[in-house]
Formats: C-alpha cells, sequence, structure tokens
C-alpha cells in the first residue's frame, strides 16, 4: 500500500496488552496541508496478526490545540481470530469540522501485544484484503 509519510500515526504499530495505546505520531492537518481539503479517512489495518487476546479495536481523536484531544470515532471490537493480516480495524471519513490535530490508538482485550496494525490518514476509503 502506498501513502503519505506525512499522515503515518505509525507503521506496525505494537498492538497493547489490554490496555489503550496511542500511536507514536499525532497528526498536524495544516502542517500537512489537508486541513479543509475534502474527505480523509483515518484507517487502521493489521499487519501481524495477533496470536492471543480477545480483540483489538481502533480509535481516533481531534484536538485544536495538541493537549485536550475527543474522540471521534471508536470502531468495532475485531475479535483476535478475525485480526488477520490485511483486516481493516477501521476505516472512518474524518468529519468535516474535524480540529487541527488528530491521533489515533489501539484499544486491546486481552494480550493482543503479539499483534502489529498500521495507522494512517488517506484520501480514499480502504477495504479488508
Amino acid at each position: 500500500m502506498i501513502y503519505d509519510a506525512l499522515m503515518v500515526f505509525e507503521e506496525d504499530m505494537d498492538m497493547p496488552n489490554a490496555t489503550e495505546t496511542d500511536a507514536a505520531t499525532p497528526l498536524d492537518l495544516q502542517a500537512a496541508g489537508v486541513g479543509g481539503s475534502g474527505k480523509l479517512y483515518a484507517v487502521g489495518i493489521v499487519t501481524t496478526a495477533p496470536s492471543a487476546g480477545t480483540s483489538i479495536q481502533m480509535v481516533v481523536y481531534d484536538s485544536a490545540d495538541d493537549s485536550s484531544y475527543a474522540d471521534i470515532f471508536t470502531g468495532d471490537a475485531i475479535a483476535q481470530a478475525s485480526a488477520t493480516k490485511g483486516k481493516v480495524l477501521g476505516c472512518f471519513a474524518l468529519p468535516p469540522d474535524v480540529r487541527r490535530y488528530v491521533k489515533a490508538a489501539l484499544t486491546g482485550a486481552g494480550d493482543v501485544s503479539s499483534g502489529k496494525a498500521s495507522l494512517f490518514i488517506t484520501n480514499h476509503p480502504v477495504k479488508s484484503l
């Protein structure tokens, strides 16, 4: 898959062990030159399937000031057995009033830490492989 490096939250992010973990990089839509430019999609894709745990879920937040974040999307909890390589954890159209900063997180139920996912923003919806 090809995507813009300026729009990547984290590639091959370790899935968490029974907690929520933020991706390494919050994105500044204004600095990336895409603020208010039309439809954007926050996407999470499994890159390594977890071998244990119960489920994995993607969450997306936005903020005006890169400090006070509000939840704008919580994806469905994907069962560990269904979290195969290429499975889309979430593909969410960012709202037209999305604030300047956006961050993504993964929430694991049970120890899904053997799995990995890539989280990014793109201008096209993405479906599971």
